[in-house]
C-alpha cells in the first residue's frame, strides 16, 4: 500500500501526500522521517551505510532492538525483511551488528536486482 502511493485493491487508504510526509527527511540534523528511519544523510562517505550502501534517499523503514528490520526502497521497487532475534542466547550479543549481516544482505539485494554491479 505505501509504494502504491496509499491504495490497496483500488481503495485509498491514505492520502500519497501523506505517505510522501510520514517517509520523507523532515530535518537537517536527523535521518528520521515522521514514521520511519531514512539512510543517513551522508551514506556515500560513511565508513558503515546505514541501512545500506546502496539504499537510495527515498528508502524507509526500520531496525528493532532484536535485529529484525523492514526497508522499502519506491526508487527500486525493493522490500527487504530481515527477522532475527540476535537477544537469544543472550542480549549481549554482537554478531549481527559487527559482521553487518543485515547491511550486507541489503547489499546483494540490490546488486541482484542489478541496481549495482
Amino acid at each position: 500500500m505505501l509504494l502504491n502511493g496509499g491504495e490497496i485493491n483500488g481503495k485509498r487508504v491514505f492520502k500519497w501526500e501523506t505517505i510522501q510526509d510520514f517517509t520523507a527527511y523532515h530535518s537537517s540534523i536527523s535521518r528520521r522521517a515522521y514514521g520511519f528511519d531514512k539512510p543517513e544523510k551522508d551514506n556515500a562517505t560513511r565508513q558503515n551505510p546505514y541501512p545500506s550502501a546502496l539504499a537510495s534517499p527515498q528508502t524507509y523503514g526500520h531496525t528493532g532492538f532484536t535485529g529484525t528490520c523492514v526497508w522499502v526502497d519506491p526508487k527500486y521497487n525493493i522490500v527487504y525483511i530481515f527477522l532475527s532475534s540476535r537477544v537469544t542466547p543472550t542480549r549481549n550479543n554482537p554478531r549481527l551488528g559487527s559482521y553487518h549481516i543485515r547491511e550486507n544482505i541489503q547489499d546483494a539485494i540490490y546488486r541482484a536486482v542489478g541496481v549495482a554491479n
